[in-house]
């Protein structure tokens, strides 16, 4: 079991690498990619600069968008997907966790 956990972190963390600011990006796919990354300790410069995304965009709008279009400036899609406050809080609290180590 732990095993099939760690794959599937280790795919995740991999797809990280393939968002770019010129194509739409899937939050929750984002999501999964950043938080994966920060636990198998991969990417950690790509992790910070997409959660610096992640943060200013919430700073300006107090919303997670389904997808985010290329440019990463405007959101679409519904706001309301409880999942992807719940893990930009948990790849938040990750990352705060790293700092302070």
């Amino acid at each position: 079991m732990e095993e099939a956990v760690n794959a599937t972190l280790a795919g995740f963390a991999d797809s990280l690498a393939g968002f770019a600011m010129d194509r739409t990006v899937t939050t929750l796919a984002l999501m999964h990619g950043l938080i994966s990354a920060q636990l198998k300790d991969v990417e950690p410069m790509m992790s910070e600069i997409w959660l610096d995304r992640l943060i200013q965009r919430f700073e300006v709008t107090k919303k997670v968008y389904q997808t985010y279009l290329p440019g990463f400036r405007k959101g679409e899609g519904p706001s309301t997907i409880i999942r992807l406050y719940l893990l930009f809080a948990a790849a938040l609290c990750v990352q705060y966790v790293r700092s302070t180590m």
